[in-house]
C-alpha cells in the first residue's frame, strides 16, 4: 500500500535550471560536488552553471532540438550534474544509460528512447561504438565525457569539443517554462533492470 512521507516540501511548478537557479539569487559559491580521489577537482554550483550554459548552446550549436534525446552512458563523476542539467534545462531529454549494460542493452535503449547524442565515458567506448554500429546511430553525435580532457580515440571527440565558450554562454538563457509547461513536458527517461 502506498504511503505518503510526512514530509512535505513545496517544489514549485517552473523548469528544473530556474528552480535550481531562481532568478535574484546569486549561485552558491562553495562546492558541492567533490572528486573523492582527488578533492581539489570539484564544482559549486556557481561554476557548474557557467558548463551547463555552454552545453546547452553547445547542443543548440548541433541541432539537437528541444525535447530531442541525448543519452549519458558514464561512470559517475562531478561531470554529471553538468550533463543532466544542461540537457534537461536546455529542453532536452537526459537518458542515463547504466555503465553495466550488455550491448544489446545499450542498443535497445539508444533506438527506444530516439537518443540523438550520446556522451560516453572512454572507458565504456568499446561496447557503445558496438551498440551504434547495430542500430546505424552516426559516430559523429557519440562524443567522450569524462571530468578531465580526452584525446580522440576512434574518431570519437570530446565532448568540450562541442562546448560553447564561456564568453558565448555567458548571455544564454534557457527557456523558463510556465506551470503547465512544467507538467507536461519530459526531463529525464529513466531505464532500469530492477
Amino acid at each position: 500500500m502506498p504511503q505518503q512521507s510526512p514530509y512535505q516540501i513545496d517544489i514549485p511548478a517552473t523548469d528544473i535550471l530556474s528552480y535550481v537557479y531562481p532568478e535574484g539569487k546569486a549561485p552558491y559559491e562553495k562546492p558541492i560536488w567533490i572528486d573523492a580521489a582527488n578533492p581539489e577537482r570539484s564544482l559549486s554550483p556557481k561554476q557548474a552553471l557557467t558548463w551547463i550554459k555552454r552545453l546547452g548552446l553547445g547542443l543548440d550549436h548541433l541541432n539537437i532540438g528541444r525535447n530531442d534525446v541525448v543519452m549519458m552512458f558514464s561512470t559517475n563523476h562531478i561531470f554529471c550534474p553538468v550533463a543532466y542539467l544542461g540537457v534537461a534545462g536546455s529542453g532536452r531529454v537526459f537518458s542515463g544509460c547504466n555503465p553495466a549494460y550488455t550491448v544489446k542493452e545499450i542498443a535497445f535503449q539508444i533506438t527506444n528512447t530516439g537518443a540523438k547524442l550520446i556522451l560516453v565515458d572512454p572507458s565504456l567506448l568499446d561496447n557503445a561504438l558496438k551498440a551504434a554500429e547495430q542500430v546505424g546511430f552516426p559516430h559523429d553525435k557519440i562524443f567522450l565525457f569524462l571530468d578531465e580532457p580526452c584525446e580522440t580515440q576512434r574518431g570519437i571527440r570530446d565532448w568540450s569539443s562541442f562546448l560553447a565558450t564561456e564568453e558565448a554562454a555567458e548571455s544564454w538563457q534557457w527557456h523558463q517554462m510556465s506551470a503547465d509547461e512544467s507538467k507536461s513536458n519530459t526531463a529525464v527517461l529513466n531505464y532500469s533492470s530492477g
